[in-house]
């Protein structure tokens, strides 16, 4: 048993050191294999364990990729062609204007299965042990708070703006601000964030959520007025 867990945390720390980004096709098992030292037979319940966890997911016939699995909206055409019209500047805008709203509604609809959710996805970041699952489980944390929302055409917004996150020129400025400092002051603020909503103060978790979100658009454009999380 103690083997097998140690496999899964060597191929679980290959995805975090490698870097991929949602959506990037991961290697076959054969190359992942021969790369980590490991039988195809191990590897592939490794990679079952992943995708159950959302670190991965596979679809038949097109093969493994990284990130959680995208639903039926996100697949659509017309989501995709939105995704190459829009720029980093705008997502944040747009996300200021709709994730605030989102955890509002969150903190009246929430299930305690909503608020496992939520609370598996932001200890799975603070345990991260790159900044590749770090990444992966802040934006499941934040979508997690969309899907505890209820409302699914708000659901699909906000699938729409994330998934101009990882456009290439995104990356890059994401990247320039993502240390082990900031990090741990996003962990901290999703905390104060996670705490308002279990105790379904919707005033407070959307004046939290806004002010989270500005703070990375300050961090990002140096032309970006700052403001703190708790400034309201």
């Amino acid at each position: 048993m103690a083997a097998r867990h140690e496999q899964l945390k060597r191929v679980r720390a290959y995805f975090e050191r490698v870097g991929y980004s949602e959506r990037d096709r991961i290697p076959p098992e054969r190359e992942l294999a021969a790369e980590l030292g490991m039988t195809r037979a191990r590897i592939r319940v490794c990679l079952r364990k992943l995708a159950a966890e959302g670190m991965i997911w596979r679809h038949v016939g097109k093969g493994t990729f990284f990130g959680p699995r995208p639903d039926a909206v996100k697949d659509a055409p017309v989501h995709l062609a939105f995704a190459d019209l829009t720029n980093p500047r705008e997502v944040i805008e747009a996300r200021i204007a709709v994730e605030p709203e989102l955890a509002r509604m969150a903190t009246q609809r929430a299930t305690g299965r909503d608020f496992q959710a939520m609370r598996e996805c932001l200890d799975r970041m603070l345990a991260a042990e790159g900044p590749a699952a770090w990444l992966l489980w802040d934006r499941q944390f934040h979508r997690a708070i969309a899907e505890a929302a209820g409302n699914r055409l708000m659901l699909a917004m906000f699938d729409a703006i994330h998934a101009s996150r990882e456009r290439e020129v995104w990356g890059r400025l994401r990247d320039a601000v993502l240390s082990p400092e900031r990090m741990k002051e996003v962990g901290e603020q999703h905390e104060a964030l996670y705490e308002a909503l279990v105790v379904r103060d919707a005033e407070r978790a959307a004046a939290l959520m806004q002010g989270h979100i500005r703070a990375v658009r300050a961090r990002i454009f140096a032309d970006a007025p700052a403001e703190s999380p708790e400034a309201r």
